[in-house]
């Protein structure tokens, strides 16, 4: 799992230049990621 501080919208020229590559995450995969791994510290942390 990356840092997801910014995102590119508008991939054809990075498309362009690595044509074998695909995306493999959309935002709400990105978002479900996070909280996956992140929701028993957050928890923990409200007792």
């Amino acid at each position: 799992m990356g840092d997801h501080r910014w995102w590119i919208s508008d991939l054809r020229e990075f498309e362009r230049d690595f044509p074998d590559w695909r995306l493999e995450y959309d935002v709400g995969d990105m978002l479900l990621e996070i909280y996956e791994e992140n929701s028993e510290r957050w928890s923990a942390g409200r007792r």
